[in-house]
């Protein structure tokens, strides 16, 4: 029988949580559980059944109502930033459990920056580039390439309604010389039709961070179209901000351990 409250963490695939702060307080208070894989269904249940308190990050685990109705021993629940789209709120405020949350870190800043990135190294073809010197070559014809300056930058996806906004005919109206880049949300583009577009060269080039299903199945598609450039969603993946992550979970965990409020409840009052 357990005589320390049971904290499991999910979500950390960095493996950092541990690193960017100072988790023996609540190792002296408590039992911590790490898991360091993707889980859902019933390997999620598995590795939360007997919690006390849910620590996840961001939303890389969803939680509906079925799941949470089968966590009797569970009392709070923290995830880190303000937001999280595969949790139900309802339910777990029904259920009795404490919802808190923690702060974003600077995500616009480093999300902006990754924008940059993938627009410099889609266009400027950096990945064949680098490859190609590796393989011991130097210059070739696929080395010419367009400049950025002078050329017209638009920005679109913000709001729910953009749900969908890239479909096949949008696609179709782009030139072969554009570039597609996208860092906000996964369901801004249809990506049956991206591959679709992409392999009739328009548009010509897209970067993407973000996919439907993450992290993205090693049998996808998309792992084989030669004209696309990816990152494993890092727009909000930086030091700054997973040390916010970590030690806003810790603070939140010790003041739940010693009966406090917790900084940060969800929803805030």
């Amino acid at each position: 029988m357990h005589t320390k409250p049971i904290i499991t963490v999910l979500g950390d695939y960095e493996r950092c949580l541990q690193h960017y702060a100072d988790w023996s307080q609540i190792q002296a208070r408590a039992e911590l559980r790490f898991f360091h894989e993707p889980l859902v269904g019933e390997s999620l249940y598995h590795a939360v059944h007997d919690a006390n308190a849910i620590a996840l990050i961001r939303d890389r685990s969803p939680f509906d109502a079925s799941l949470i109705k089968r966590l009797p021993n569970l009392k709070l629940f923290v995830f880190t930033g303000v937001r999280n789209g595969l949790l139900d709120h309802a339910a777990l405020l029904n259920q009795g459990v404490t919802i808190a949350c923690t702060r974003g870190g600077p995500s616009k800043e480093t999300t902006a920056e990754l924008t940059w990135a993938l627009i410099l190294a889609a266009s400027k073809q950096m990945v064949n580039q680098s490859q190609m010197m590796t393989s011991g070559q130097w210059r070739n014809a696929q080395s010419v390439l367009p400049m950025l300056h002078g050329q017209r930058l638009g920005i679109i996806g913000l709001g729910g309604r953009t749900k969908g906004l890239m479909h096949q005919d949008r696609l179709a109206m782009m030139r072969n010389d554009s570039l597609l880049v996208n860092t906000s949300r996964s369901s801004l583009i249809v990506t049956e039709d991206l591959i679709a577009a992409l392999k009739r060269g328009r548009p010509g080039l897209a970067a993407l961070d973000v996919f439907d299903q993450e992290p993205l199945p090693k049998d996808s598609e998309l792992h084989r179209i030669p004209n696309l450039l990816m990152t494993p969603h890092l727009g909000f993946v930086a030091e700054p901000i997973f040390k916010t992550f970590a030690s806003g979970l810790v603070d939140t965990l010790d003041a739940w351990l010693h009966g406090k409020p917790v900084p940060m409840p969800f929803p805030s009052n």
